[in-house]
């Protein structure tokens, strides 16, 4: 392998375990970095592989080596997942902390500028309205209308009034809301633009727009803090606070950095190129590196021809900008992490994806050095594709190849990947690839955060405590008991939780009592004394569910209450944070079993005493488990079981082995 191949290949560890890329960057990178440092504007453009991250983090770091405060300069990723990555390789490179984030969202950075805003105003600083109020709101407002069987709505021929309380409706909602507020369309516009267009559905959309904002505003006016953004609009409103700060007079220093950084432009939307434009007017100097082929945002509004723009001649006239920045180009010429016959796959691919501008960078080339990593025996190169009868035969497939290549060339597991079309073919692979012996770890939760098993019975739990200090007569279902009782709160199984319902008809039974066994749990679940009498056999569990929802309700009766306290009261009532936290560090579920070589902490008193001789005339056989064949048979044996924070002795069949491990 070359010096240059070995170069690029080097990883710097740091001492908190971090592998922080520090690489010798090629003539072209070069160039990326050097102009970040002089131009206005630079766009950097490159392939896969071509190192388009690695020229922005090396800039920023080079920035900061030469001089530049830390909080002067700014990285913006895509998303959040990507920003934490940069944040990590910027800190571990970088080796310095800042009192502001050096790695940000472009939603993170505007509202960094509406709060500096609020603040020099002498006003409180804004609220984000996040993800979840926005689906909460637009699921109230549908659930009226839909209620009213769509009055007040002219919904279009084949759209039935039930449709409005469908959760993908809502989703379709809202996303057609916020593309529109990134867009500056007001209800009135949207309205306009239905009459159009002949798009009788966008006319809906537009009045359900205009009630969301009036309850968003009367929220705003009834709460008495600081104004509250919507996501979609916290760019386009932060590029006015830049672009009229002189004019609103305030005397705090206008927001400002000396180098911009923004990784993955092509995922960049118009509000974020226009608050990138004010940066620019700023006196910042701006990098952007991007790839026009690899848009994978564009149904959240990206702009993949941004990248092209940016390198045209803004014109005069305001109105007419679509993203000119007048910007230095920079073509990124070698993808290093593909081989010339895997380049040349990307190659052709690529040529298929509709072209904004000039596409020189799909002239990149592979390594000149075509040396092989792991010798002869390594796997092929470029792309093979299989197609296979049906979803089982592609699972299997998948996971021979990944055992394959995991066993025969050592590749690690965490090095190889799997890319699925869908979330529900995501879940499907994930189950059948574990089931295959395939560790898997996803990049992200494959359900909504409401819907996690952790989460969703803390939510109901808090409901029913919510219900019950309201006053409902019915606060509590029987699905959503059993529910309880089978969650990681509870810690029942279906046979202990029919074990329990026997228990609490036997006692309604014994005093003369006819009701089910349904009703009976729910009415120990809502009263924690009446739980406390159950018997020791089931007990604990019911207890602990009715101790859950007690909190939620007494936490709802505060004056003071809100959803952050409530929800808080019933964690820390649900005492599983210490338990969860132990098994966190212990390694959860697949933590490995103790070696050889490990002693059991028992106290004293409870240890072991051990038998001279005890096995000596016993016959011998030969274990694959140990160390030494030489082992006794089973026998009866006292050993200390430590449960509920105390010690007690059990006698248990073990098998006592002499050199080894039993």
């Amino acid at each position: 392998m070359s010096v240059a191949r070995d170069l690029m290949r080097r990883v710097m560890t740091t001492d908190s375990g971090l592998d922080a890329r520090r690489v010798a960057l090629d003539a072209s990178q070069q160039a990326a970095v050097a102009s970040s440092a002089v131009a206005s504007a630079t766009v950097v453009v490159g392939a896969p592989g071509t190192g388009r991250t690695t020229v922005a983090v090396e800039a920023a770091v080079q920035a900061i080596e030469e001089g530049a405060e830390p909080g002067r300069v700014l990285l913006l990723a895509a998303t959040r997942r990507a920003a934490g990555l940069l944040r990590d390789r910027v800190g571990a490179l970088t080796g310095r902390t800042t009192s502001a984030p050096m790695v940000r969202t472009p939603a993170s950075a505007a509202f960094a500028v509406l709060t500096s805003a609020a603040l020099a105003r002498h006003r409180p600083p804004p609220t984000l309205i996040t993800g979840p109020e926005q689906d909460l709101v637009l699921a109230e407002l549908l659930a009226g209308h839909a209620a009213s069987s769509g009055a007040g709505l002219d919904l279009p021929d084949g759209v039935e009034p039930s449709t409005l309380g469908l959760r993908g409706f809502r989703q379709e909602l809202r996303d057609l809301l916020m593309r529109a507020a990134e867009r500056g369309v007001d209800p009135v516009g949207l309205d306009e633009l239905a009459r159009l267009h002949d798009r009788p559905e966008w006319a809906v959309a537009a009045r359900l727009y205009e009630e969301y904002l009036d309850v968003t505003a009367l929220r705003e006016s009834s709460s008495g803090a600081g104004a509250r953004v919507d996501p979609s609009v916290v760019l386009d409103e932060a590029t006015a606070v830049l672009r009229d700060w002189d004019e609103r007079s305030l005397r705090a220093p206008r927001p400002s950095w000396s180098l911009v950084v923004v990784d993955d432009y092509q995922e960049a939307t118009a509000a974020t190129a226009g608050f990138v434009r004010q940066l620019v007017a700023g006196g910042a100097r701006v990098l952007l590196t991007g790839d026009p082929d690899s848009a994978v945002q564009t149904f959240r509004g990206a702009v993949p021809g941004l990248v092209g723009r940016a390198e045209a001649v803004p014109s005069r006239d305001d109105d007419a900008w679509s993203g000119e920045l007048s910007a230095v180009r920079v073509d990124l010429t070698t993808a290093w992490r593909q081989s010339a016959r895997l380049r040349e796959v990307t190659r052709e691919v690529t040529t298929r994806v509709p072209a904004a501008g000039a596409v020189r960078h799909r002239a990149a080339l592979a390594p000149a050095d075509e040396d092989r990593e792991r010798g002869s025996d390594g796997p092929e190169d470029g792309a093979r594709v299989a197609i296979l009868p049906g979803a089982a035969q592609e699972v299997a497939y998948v996971a021979r190849e990944l055992r394959a290549e995991h066993l025969l060339h050592g590749t690690p597991w965490r090095s190889m990947a799997v890319v699925a079309r869908s979330g529900d073919q995501l879940v499907s692979f994930r189950r059948a690839l574990v089931a295959a012996g395939v560790p898997v770890t996803t990049t992200g939760s494959d359900v909504p955060l409401r819907d996690e098993p952790a989460v969703a019975p803390l939510l109901a739990a808090a409901r029913v405590g919510a219900a019950l200090a309201d006053g409902d007569a019915d606060p509590l279902g029987v699905d959503v008991a059993a529910a309880l009782m089978t969650s990681p709160y509870g810690g029942s199984d279906a046979v202990a939780l029919r074990r329990t319902r026997r228990a609490l008809r036997a006692e309604e039974l014994a005093g003369g009592g006819g009701r089910s066994s349904e009703t009976l749990l729910v009415e120990a679940l809502l009263d924690p004394d009446r739980a406390a009498t159950l018997p020791a056999g089931v007990r604990r569990s019911v207890v602990q569910v009715a101790r859950t929802i007690a909190a939620g309700a007494a936490a709802v009766a505060r004056p003071d209450a809100d959803a952050t306290s409530v929800l808080w009261s019933v964690w820390e009532a649900s005492d599983v944070a210490d338990r969860w936290r132990g098994a966190a560090l212990a390694g959860g579920a697949g933590a490995p079993v103790p070696t050889a070589t490990s002693t059991p902490s028992w106290p004293s008193s409870a240890r072991p005493r051990r038998s001279s001789s005890a096995c000596r005339d016993r016959p011998r056989w030969r274990s694959s488990t140990t160390s030494s064949p030489r082992t006794c048979p089973p026998t009866l044996s006292r050993r200390p079981r430590r449960a509920a924070g105390r010690w007690t002795w059990s006698r248990r069949p073990v098998r006592r082995v002499v050199g080894g491990t039993s």
